[in-house]
Parts: structure tokens; C-alpha cells; sequence
């Protein structure tokens, strides 16, 4: 294979722990901290503006489904 790649992959993992755990918790509160990671990235990513150019965010391949 020659020339530019034709597709890049890019996932982010977040990982997380809750310790010490309490009793009080409920295991939602496991996952709330890193969704809500999740939720800033989508949100930089949707409003990241491109200055000066006329390429859009699907067109550089910035694409988010949904979380």
C-alpha cells in the first residue's frame, strides 16, 4: 500500500473507580463521573469552531453518533 491513509480510527476509553466505596452509594454513582467525562468531549468536539477554512467538521472526519 502506497500513499496517504484513507481512514483514521480514534476511540477514547475512559476508565473509572470509586473507592473508598460507601454504603450509601448506588452503583449509578459508578458510572456518572466518566459518562459525564464523555458528555465534555462530545461538546468540545460539536463546538469546535474552524477559522479561516472552508472544510467542515465531517468533512476533516470529526463525526460523533450520540453516547
Amino acid at each position: 500500500f502506497q500513499g496517504p491513509p484513507v481512514s483514521y480510527i480514534q476511540q477514547i476509553v475512559v476508565k473509572s473507580a470509586v473507592s473508598p466505596w460507601k454504603s450509601d452509594l448506588i452503583l449509578i454513582d459508578a458510572f456518572r463521573a466518566p459518562l459525564s467525562i464523555a458528555f465534555q468531549i462530545n461538546e468540545l468536539l460539536r463546538n469546535h469552531q474552524i477559522y479561516q477554512r472552508t472544510a467542515n467538521h465531517t468533512s476533516l472526519g470529526i463525526y460523533v453518533y450520540s453516547i
